[in-house]
């Protein structure tokens, strides 16, 4: 975050805060090019292929829906390497399709402990009570 000073053609910024950086996860179907590996992305808007280095492959094989997490660029051409985060299975089943309309729509997926413990408070209070 950073505030900006001065004129038209003469501005200045100043940093206030520095953002946490949230590493955007990649949903595709992983594919086999000879002897190498790519993931096809499952949002169309990306437009792009991605690498799957073998090592970054991990256990996930040829066809099924992954999550994957972009690696730093380290050339300028070529297509950018992605880690395989996990398995998520068969990309027609039907929890690949809930998946899919989830990451699609920037939806969260995954909660932190706090969320998840004020979720099973919740569990067990009786319908139509007010929180207290």
């Amino acid at each position: 975050m950073a505030r900006i000073d001065g004129q038209p053609g003469r501005a200045r910024a100043q940093v206030l805060k520095r953002l946490e950086r949230v590493a955007e996860l990649v949903l595709g179907v992983v594919k086999a090019e000879g002897a190498y590996f790519r993931l096809i992305p499952t949002d169309k808007r990306l437009r792009m292929e991605f690498n799957i280095p073998e090592d970054m492959l991990g256990d996930a094989r040829v066809g099924e829906l992954v999550s994957a997490e972009p690696m730093a660029r380290h050339r300028a051409l070529g297509l950018q390497n992605v880690r395989v985060l996990e398995r998520l299975g068969d990309p027609f089943g039907p929890r690949a399709l809930s998946l899919i309309a989830i990451s699609q729509h920037g939806l969260p997926a995954r909660f932190d402990d706090a969320a998840l413990a004020e979720a099973a408070r919740a569990a067990t209070r009786p319908l139509g009570h007010a929180p207290t």
